[in-house]
This record gives C-alpha cells, sequence and structure tokens, in this order.
C-alpha cells in the first residue's frame, strides 16, 4: 500500500529461518496524527496516549508491521498489548520481536512450535567519533580483537554486535524477565559471506539459559544501517 504515512512495505526472506516472517515498513512521522490508528484499525493504547507524536508514530508503525507479519503466519489479531516494561505481548501460540527507528519499523515474529525466542534490532552505522566512545560499554578486549580483525571496518563491525546484542535481549528478555547489560553474551563469529554470526552467554540468566550457551543469528548491512535476527 502507498499512502502518506506508511509509504512502502516489505517483506524480507531470512535465510535459514524460512518459518519466521519478517515485515518492514517506511513511515513518515510528520504527517501522523492519532486519528491514523482508527484508519489501520489499530488500537490506540492507554500506555501512548500521554506521548510524544514520535513515540506514537513509532509505535503505530511498529504494531502495523506486526499485523502484517502475524497475518502472514496465519494469525488474527486486533491488539497487541504492551507488557509492563514496553515489550510487545503476543498472541498465544507466538513469538516475536519489534523495532523501530525515526522512519522504519520491522516485526519478525512465528510460532511457539519453530521458535523458543526471537529479537529483530536495526541500527545505524555508529561513527568512528561514537564507536570510540562506546566500544568499551559494548564489547570486552577479545571481541574488540575479532572486531578489529573482521571483514568489516570497525564502525560497521561494532554496530553489528551492537544490534545483535540488542536482538538477543529482545529475544531472551521474555524468558529472563529482567535486564542484563551488554557484557551478559559475547561475539564470537561473525560470518560477511554468511551473513551471521554467533553470540555466547557469559553469564547465566536463569536455570536453562546458563553461562556457555550460544545463538546464532542473521544480519543485514545495507546502506547506513544494520539489521539483525535472532530466531
Amino acid at each position: 500500500m502507498s499512502d502518506p504515512f506508511i509509504s512502502f512495505q516489505e517483506k524480507i526472506e531470512v535465510p535459514h529461518l524460512d518459518k519466521l516472517y519478517l515485515y518492514a515498513c517506511q513511515y513518515d512521522r510528520s504527517v501522523y496524527h492519532p486519528s491514523l490508528f482508527d484508519q489501520y484499525g489499530i488500537i490506540y493504547a492507554e500506555s501512548i496516549h500521554r506521548a510524544v507524536n514520535k513515540r506514537q508514530a513509532e509505535y503505530l508503525a511498529g504494531r502495523y508491521c506486526a499485523r502484517v507479519a502475524l497475518k502472514e503466519l496465519g494469525v488474527k489479531v486486533l491488539d497487541i498489548p504492551t507488557g509492563q516494561h514496553r515489550n510487545p505481548i503476543w498472541p498465544k501460540g507466538v513469538v516475536g520481536s519489534i523495532t523501530h527507528t525515526v522512519d522504519k519499523a520491522y516485526a519478525a515474529v512465528g510460532y511457539c512450535t519453530q521458535f523458543n525466542c526471537i529479537g529483530v534490532d536495526y541500527e545505524q552505522i555508529v561513527t568512528p567519533k561514537v564507536a570510540n566512545n562506546i566500544k568499551a560499554m559494548i564489547v570486552n578486549d577479545k571481541e574488540h580483537s575479532l572486531l578489529i580483525h573482521s571483514e568489516f571496518d570497525f564502525e560497521t563491525a561494532l554496530t553489528i554486535v551492537f544490534s545483535a546484542k540488542e536482538s538477543l535481549f529482545k529475544a531472551l528478555y521474555p524468558c529472563v524477565g529482567q535486564y542484563f547489560d551488554f557484557s551478559a553474551a559475547e561475539i564470537i563469529t561473525i560470518s560477511k559471506k554468511e551473513q551471521r554470526f554467533e553470540l555466547r552467554l557469559c553469564q547465566s540468566l536463569n536455570k536453562q539459559l546458563v553461562m556457555g550457551s550460544c545463538f546464532g543469528g542473521w544480519f543485514q548491512v545495507k546502506a547506513a544501517n544494520v539489521l539483525t535476527v535472532i530466531g
């Protein structure tokens, strides 16, 4: 569809994850108005009534992508409520994740019978100055060495790791139920050819998610942005 708010949408195929449905849309927050919730048939949640237009616009775009992805999965819903920590509450039997920037939104969903967890994140590649300022918060010395010797420039590699760890947090938070920082996991492989990465837990998060557990994911570097998916 094409209209002033959502101008473009697409389905993204994720290699090795053919049962995962990932949709993206581009939106224009400058034309946002609360009446658009009625236009798209999406519930105008109480939790965002007092939020600024930027937050309401990205919420609407994210929920729109999620509904399209769920419909493709075979699940029709009128609402995807928000949890205590702004996390989406998915329909029974479904896991998923939503991410957004100032003009793009992504939603990934799948059945619980296929996936224990799903996480998706989208980031703008950081500048050299920002990379230098935040690298100590994102990676340890071993990871830093891996990034320096990767097939990417350091800024792109750091953004991939930042996004991958954000995707991991979104994927695991529903199981863990509490926040954990970037030091909880470390990057152990990044493959430019296969667009794959692997993270390993550096600490136990619960009885099932123990130190040493590994999680594989897919990434895409496009223009000045990075998209990561864990499923």
